[in-house]
Formats: structure tokens, C-alpha cells, sequence
């Protein structure tokens, strides 16, 4: 098991929509294992930054793909210019005590106070025309909703239903 996120079916659903949506400036948000930021360099986009607050993440981003810049930052700390489109797949999950984070898993549960900051940050680094795509799960706890209202407008994209929960990819604008 590595110590970042691997691509599943919620990087695969994004994914979709990167190949889509993915032009100009692009930044990748949280970016694991550099999938999405791949994705977004091969659907056509003029540049790609890539960042993550885990520095073993980005080392193996970087090392599959050099022609994306890829960095330690925990969010917008050491960003400084403006996208077209930025991709956060966010850790969504609600908390379980039954699965402590410890060596060998890598956080998944929904922080309020980092998707705030998220959202808020993000406005400071978004072209006036630009996009925000983003993951989220029926099982993301109710806050998430009301901190998207309070930033930003958006529409459902995508959803994939499983048997115990159903993704969305929402895009802000």
C-alpha cells in the first residue's frame, strides 16, 4: 500500500470530467498520485501545477511526469498565481472510529475546516472565467453543502451509484 491516495472509482469519475473540462492554466489540489494533473496535461491543457500537502505523493507525481510542476503546498500556502480550472478531490468520508489513520492509510475523512479554507482560498486563485471541479459522496457529511452555497454557485455534473454510496462530481463557478 503507498503512503498517498491511489487512483479508485471517485479519481476515475474526475477524471472523466478533466478530459473534458481541462484548458489553459489547470491546477490539481490534493494531487496523490498526479492522475488528475496527467489527465488535464494530456486533455490539452497549456500548464499544469499539481500540489499536495505530502511530500511522498508529490516525489512520486514527479517522478512519473516532468513536464508538470509538481510541489509540496497544503492547499494555496505557496501558490501564487491564478487557474482556469482547479481539481479537488477532497477527502469526503465521514468520520469512523473503527479505522484510526495509522501507517499504511492515508487520510479520507471530511475536515469542515479545511474545505472551508478550501473554498475560500480559492477564490483568490480562480480566473474570473475559471472553474472549480470537484469530488463529493453522499456520505460527505450535510456541511459540505452549506460551505459550497456560502462560496460558490454549482451544478451536478456526474453522479455513480454503488451499493453503499453515490458520487457526484460538481463543477463551481
Amino acid at each position: 500500500m503507498t503512503p498517498f491516495y491511489e487512483p479508485a472509482e471517485d479519481s476515475y469519475l474526475l477524471q472523466k470530467w478533466v478530459k473534458k473540462l481541462a484548458r489553459g492554466k489547470v491546477l490539481d489540489m490534493g494531487c496523490s498520485s498526479g492522475i488528475l494533473a496527467r489527465t488535464a496535461k494530456e486533455s490539452g491543457a497549456e500548464e499544469v501545477v499539481g500540489v499536495d500537502v505530502n511530500p511522498l505523493a508529490v516525489k512520486a507525481a514527479n517522478h512519473d511526469y516532468k513536464s508538470i510542476k509538481f510541489f509540496v503546498s497544503d492547499l494555496f500556502e505557496k501558490i501564487r498565481e491564478k487557474f482556469d480550472l482547479i481539481i479537488f478531490n477532497p477527502p469526503y468520508l465521514p468520520k469512523d472510529d473503527r479505522e484510526p489513520l495509522g501507517w499504511g492509510k492515508v487520510a479520507t475523512t471530511f475536515e469542515p475546516n479545511v474545505f472551508e479554507k478550501f473554498l475560500r482560498k480559492s477564490k483568490e486563485h480562480l480566473r474570473k472565467s475559471g472553474k472549480i471541479l470537484l469530488l463529493l459522496s453522499s456520505l460527505t457529511p450535510p456541511i459540505a453543502q452549506t460551505l459550497i452555497n456560502a462560496y460558490y454557485e454549482f451544478r451536478v455534473l456526474d453522479e455513480k451509484k454503488f451499493a453503499w454510496e453515490t458520487l457526484y462530481v460538481l463543477e463551481l463557478t
